[in-house]
């Protein structure tokens, strides 16, 4: 087997499988789960798992920050039923709460795990709630007209836009200048090429395995951000989008 790589996770809130193997011929047996709070807050979890042919469980874990726990453990055939694990998260004392549903699939540990940095242990890790600095964007108003198109399409920020998102497998920019786009393809058609390319790059990091995949549309007017975001939202294999780089990006989690 290949030495594991060194991850360092980022501020958030991890579901934490480490792998466990039988002692006589070292073969997988199973995953022994936890939660790992790599923040500074006091958080209240309460979990659920749901299996399609066992008794489900409840735990209820409180954990400080920088602070990891178990919480069970999962043989192959348990993991090859694919459960769901509901996740309640509460701040306590910010009053704040969060709620996400997981099903950790074959996909999550398809390759070697990693030394997770903070943990000290090779284990694999799925994000469940990932700490974000958000930005106050003022609102502008959506005019549509051929100059605003135009404005969309060959937004030429894309030089500056600076990505720091840790994690993201696989990137496109999909301003017009950078799809080799020029004043003369602007229209209608020059918008669907950029959506059907981006459509068809998603796509491609579906069937790679891919966890996530980071779109760089750029701010302009905002028209090609919402064609992308409403594919998003009718797109079944997409858990969850959010938007980064100020506004400049969206990162998907597939």
């Amino acid at each position: 087997m290949s030495e594991s790589k060194e991850k360092i996770l980022s501020k958030g809130i991890y579901l934490i499988m480490e792998p466990q193997y039988y002692a006589i011929d070292n073969s997988l047996s199973g995953f022994l789960l936890g939660v790992y709070n790599n923040t500074e807050d006091k958080l209240s979890i309460e979990l659920e798992i749901c299996f399609s042919e066992s008794a489900d469980e409840e735990h209820d874990l409180e954990l400080e920050g920088n602070e990891w726990a178990e919480f069970s453990e999962f043989d192959l055939k348990q993991f090859h039923d694919t459960p769901q694990l509901n996740i309640d998260i509460n701040w306590p004392e910010k009053h704040k709460s969060f709620n996400k549903k997981l099903k950790p699939k074959a996909k999550h540990v398809a390759h070697i795990p990693p030394m997770i940095v903070q943990l000290e242990t090779a284990a694999y890790c799925i994000e469940i709630w990932k700490s974000v600095e958000k930005k106050q964007v003022a609102k502008q108003e959506l005019r549509i007209d051929p100059e605003l198109i135009r404005e969309a399409l060959l937004d030429n920020k894309s030089g500056n836009e600076i990505i720091d998102i840790e994690d993201c497998t696989e990137e496109m920019d999909i301003h017009a200048d950078k799809m080799g786009l020029s004043s003369i393809d602007i229209s209608t058609g020059a918008l669907d090429y950029q959506l059907s390319a981006f459509e068809q790059g998603l796509d491609r990091a579906i069937a790679n395995g891919l966890h996530s995949f980071l779109v760089i549309h750029g701010r302009g007017t905002g028209i090609l951000r919402k064609e992308v975001h409403r594919r998003l939202k009718a797109h079944k294999q997409v858990r969850r989008f959010s938007l980064c780089n100020d506004s400049g990006a969206t990162l998907i989690e597939i």
